[in-house]
C-alpha cells in the first residue's frame, strides 16, 4: 500500500477472489473463480475508470509467475478489455443503478519479466 501512494495511485479495484495456495496453474485459477464471473468483474472495473492503456503482465507460466496474477493479469485483462467495448456482453451493467457505459480501451502493454 506504501508503494502504490508513493506511485501516485489512488484506487485499488480487487476482484475479490481467493487467493489460494502458490499454483502456476492458470486453469486452476479459472477453475476455482469461474470465468464469468471474473470476467464480468473485469469488465465493470474497466467500464467504471475508462483506461486509455493497460499495462499487464506476461501470462507464461514462468517461475515465479503466480497462477492468478497469469489468470487475471496476463489472460483476463485481454478479454476484458474487449467484452468492455461491447455492449451486448454484460447489458445488466448498462442500466439501472451503478450503471457504466461500454469503453474501449486504446492500447495494451504487455511487460515483460523486468518490468519494461
Amino acid at each position: 500500500m506504501s508503494a502504490r501512494r508513493l506511485a501516485g495511485i489512488t484506487d485499488v479495484y480487487n476482484l475479490d477472489k481467493v487467493d489460494f495456495y502458490y499454483t502456476v496453474s492458470a486453469p486452476l485459477t479459472e477453475q476455482v473463480w469461474g470465468k464469468e464471473d471474473t470476467l464480468a468483474r473485469l469488465v465493470r472495473v474497466v467500464r467504471q475508470t475508462r483506461p486509455e492503456v493497460i499495462v499487464t503482465m506476461d501470462p507464461a507460466p514462468s517461475p515465479g509467475n503466480h497462477g492468478n496474477h497469469q489468470y487475471a493479469q496476463g489472460r483476463m485483462v485481454w478479454e476484458a478489455a474487449a467484452a468492455a467495448a461491447d455492449p451486448t456482453m454484460y447489458p445488466e451493467q448498462l442500466s439501472g443503478p451503478g450503471a457504466v457505459d461500454p469503453w474501449q480501451v486504446k492500447k495494451i502493454l504487455l511487460s515483460d519479466w523486468w518490468g519494461t
